[in-house]
């Protein structure tokens, strides 16, 4: 049985991975992720590995997924399906990412101020004019 993995789910990401059956074919492996509730296309891409991350998802939503291994001249090898959820969109840890990106933004600016106070200091106990 061809297994398709998951890892790395979120809210708006997931990874897919899987063992390439054939090894001594070369193939490559068509991923398709389709929306399961309105059957929307997601992804339809060819990649020579054997994973793939994906962004740009909804949360909260079931998606289909396919990957079929080809062969080189396009027969077709094996077949993959999955069904994947992603995760609730957390509304608590974009509310703190943002503090802490305030809090940053303010320390750098702090930082800014009191190095361009102490230019200053420099540039005034340095001047020599004429």
């Amino acid at each position: 049985v061809e297994e398709l993995h998951v890892s790395n789910v979120t809210s708006s990401s997931l990874k897919l991975w899987w063992s390439n059956s054939e090894p001594k074919l070369f193939v490559y492996f068509e991923v398709v992720l389709t929306r399961l509730h309105d059957h929307a296309l997601v992804v339809k891409t060819n990649v020579s590995g054997t994973e793939i991350a994906v962004d740009n998802l909804e949360s909260s939503q079931t998606y289909h997924a396919v990957v079929t291994a080809h062969t080189a001249e396009g027969q077709t090898v094996s077949t993959r399906k999955g069904v994947i959820r992603t995760s609730k969109f957390n509304q608590y840890t974009l509310k703190y990412s943002l503090l802490y990106c305030l809090r940053t933004f303010w320390f750098i600016s702090l930082l800014y101020m009191f190095v361009h106070y102490l230019y200053t200091v420099y540039l005034s106990k340095n001047d020599k004019t004429v």
